[in-house]
């Protein structure tokens, strides 16, 4: 855009008052650690998937306080609350995975 045209804007905030922040980090299993690949990590309105290594980078409006969430099917999915500083980026993110076939799994809920 042209620096007179127009800003680009998120619901709720001034086109002027847009402040983004960096959220990286990597998803793993639990259980052997290994990265997970393919898992949808959501923070906000902002959702990538997970790369071959695990890992992901989010660019986001900042939030004073928000959950960055992982989930892929087969897992148990993970939240992570997180609290913006005034100057700093989120940082650096680690989401645990906990396979359904893991002795870590919570038990059904009777009934299902």
């Amino acid at each position: 855009m042209s620096p007179s045209g127009p800003s680009p804007s998120v619901a709720g905030q001034s086109p002027a008052r847009i402040n983004l922040r960096g959220v990286e980090g990597v998803v793993i299993d639990m259980d052997s650690g290994e990265p997970i690949a393919g898992a949808r990590v959501s923070f906000g309105d902002t959702e990538v998937w997970s790369g071959p290594d695990g890992s992901f980078l989010l660019i986001a409006p900042l939030t004073t306080e928000d959950s960055i969430t992982a989930n892929k099917e087969g897992y148990i999915g993970a939240r992570r609350r997180v609290r913006s500083g005034t100057s700093a980026d989120y940082g650096t993110c680690r989401l645990e995975l906990v396979s359904l076939d893991s002795d870590k799994a919570p038990p059904p809920a009777p009934g299902n």
